[in-house]
């Protein structure tokens, strides 16, 4: 839950830590939720370099996130498998 629940946008303005252990990122949980995702993570202001999430863990998921703007991947998944992207 991010804040008191509805829509809200992270800009990250440097590269997020590589996600190398299984986890599971889960935007239908935000209070609000309704089938429409209301979590967005935007790379407006991240470096040229940077990719949305980089997951180097096998068996994660990540769903229910909106992710633009970004000059590289929104997500990129790095070594390893089974990993779920959805909605």
């Amino acid at each position: 839950s991010i804040g008191t629940g509805g829509a809200h946008t992270i800009f990250p303005t440097a590269s997020l830590p590589t996600i190398a252990v299984r986890v599971t990122i889960d935007g239908t949980t935000q209070p609000g939720y309704s089938g429409t995702p209301l979590i967005t993570l935007s790379g407006a202001f991240a470096p040229l370099t940077a990719h949305g999430l980089v997951v180097s863990a096998g068996q994660s998921t990540i769903r229910g996130l909106v992710i633009h703007r970004f000059a590289r991947s929104g997500i990129y998944l790095q070594t390893n498998g089974s990993n779920v992207i959805e909605g």
